[in-house]
């Protein structure tokens, strides 16, 4: 057009592509010619909203918001291809398969785990954290529309298990990654549901470890609102106490003994325990536990003597552990 030439570009773009356009040996009206050109164009990431050059929390809460208000200036798919060069083929909603396409972009722009610094300097409330047999049990305000949690844990723990279906459903998006060389385990929540915006929110996380003492975590987090503000920001520890995952009962230790034995037990629950030393006549000999005690792993010894502190003769005795509808019979020796 006249001296102007006009380049239009159609979309669906695919995602993190570069698009390179050579104009050779173009000449002006005089005939004269120019050098060559390269001009080279780059898609931006499918879900990056914020030209950040990453996909995160505040992507996720983006998006919570867009669907919100069903605005379609952030659709992201249905979409073909492969990660991350994905063209949308958009279809004029968002709905599910735009959240799985954000995940996708996710689960490839996370391929490491996250830093701690991150998650140092606070902002706004402190994340309010909380033990529940072998669950950390996380409580978000009730303006959050995303939130990121990042667990660092030690050696001890073998797992940590998101409690929620990692699917994104209706009303709440979920996102979650474990880096088993870094003992780190991240999860992005996003709640699309009109009725959970006014409402706090509850999640939780399975902590797998045979450990008998407590366990040293710590927990990243950032929390997004309706407005894609961060609201909180931080990174606080927990003494986390593991929780046995069933009933039992150990042989004692050692066995045989003279004259003191150890007796070790566990308890998925809390309730009322017994723990009672009988001999080969079943007669009771002494009752070591008869109590209520919190769900843990326990530990007793026995020195050897009876209710009123007689030292009891050697022989073969059991021990029986009771809880609840949990009844366990073992045996053990006294030698003198």
């Amino acid at each position: 057009s006249d001296t102007t030439l006009t380049i239009t570009i159609l979309d669906p773009f695919a995602s993190m592509d570069t698009l390179n356009l050579s104009l050779v040996q173009v000449s002006d009206w005089a005939g004269a010619v120019s050098e060559d050109k390269e001009l080279i164009f780059r898609s931006r990431s499918l879900g990056d909203y914020d030209l950040s050059g990453d996909i995160n929390v505040f992507n996720l809460a983006t998006f919570v918001n867009a669907w919100y208000d069903q605005d379609l200036t952030y659709e992201l798919g249905p979409v073909t291809g492969t990660v991350p060069h994905l063209v949308p083929e958009f279809d004029n909603k968002i709905d599910i398969r735009d959240a799985m396409t954000l995940k996708r972009m996710w689960d490839w722009f996370n391929a490491t785990a996250p830093e701690v610094m991150a998650y140092e300097g606070y902002i706004g409330p402190s994340l309010e954290l909380e033990q529940a047999g072998q669950d950390l049990k996380i409580t978000l305000p009730e303006d959050v529309v995303a939130s990121e949690i990042v667990i660092y844990y030690p050696d001890d723990v073998k797992k940590v298990l998101s409690s929620l279906t990692e699917d994104a459903s209706a009303d709440h998006i979920v996102f979650n990654r474990e880096y088993a060389e870094e003992k780190t385990f991240i999860q992005l929540n996003g709640f699309t549901g009109q009725e959970s915006y006014n409402e706090t929110k509850e999640i939780s996380f399975r902590i797998d470890s045979e450990e008998e003492t407590e366990i040293a975590l710590e927990v990243g987090y950032k929390l997004m609102g309706r407005g894609n503000e961060l609201i909180s920001k931080g990174l606080v520890g927990m003494d986390f106490t593991p929780t046995p995952m069933e009933y039992s009962l150990s042989q004692n230790y050692p066995n045989p003994f003279n004259p003191v034995t150890k007796i070790k037990y566990s308890l998925p629950e809390s309730g009322m325990v017994n723990l009672v030393i009988y001999d080969l006549m079943g007669r009771e000999v002494h009752r070591l536990v008869k109590t209520k005690q919190e769900a843990g792993y326990h530990s007793v010894k026995w020195d050897g003597q009876n209710v009123v502190g007689q030292n009891v003769g050697a022989g073969m005795y059991f021990y029986v552990l009771q809880s609840k509808d949990y009844k366990q019979v073992r045996k053990m020796i006294l030698l003198k």
